[in-house]
């Protein structure tokens, strides 16, 4: 499973077929976010992300496209600027920025979406 993920990362390949994509996201997979990343500009809308950021827990992922004025934060990574950067294309967040702190490892600040999609 991992292979064939990595396959479709490496060769930025669509997968078309959503019983597929579901089969390589779900369980043990430590491309799961990787792979999502790599495939979110072929899904229609921020309703349709969110359930496999949802599945992401504990990062801070579920958190991203839900409707709330506050800001938030998560992890400063290539991938997760990948990631907001996509989300910001499919207006799924308003907007993020590096958050550089005083101590500590960086964060990247999300300014959420107030309304609806």
């Amino acid at each position: 499973k991992e292979v064939v993920s990595k396959l479709y990362i490496d060769n930025s390949k669509n997968i078309n077929n959503i019983e597929l994509f579901d089969k390589l996201f779900y369980g043990e997979n430590q491309y799961n976010l990787e792979l999502l990343v790599s495939q979110l500009d072929y899904f229609d809308n921020c309703e349709n992300i969110k359930p496999y950021l949802e599945s992401l827990d504990g990062k801070g992922y579920k958190e991203l496209v839900d409707i709330s004025a506050s800001r938030h934060y998560i992890e400063d990574s290539d991938l997760n600027r990948q990631l907001l950067e996509k989300l910001k294309d499919k207006n799924c967040i308003s907007s993020w920025k590096e958050n550089k702190k005083t101590i500590g490892k960086n964060d990247l600040k999300v300014e959420r979406k107030r309304t609806g999609f």
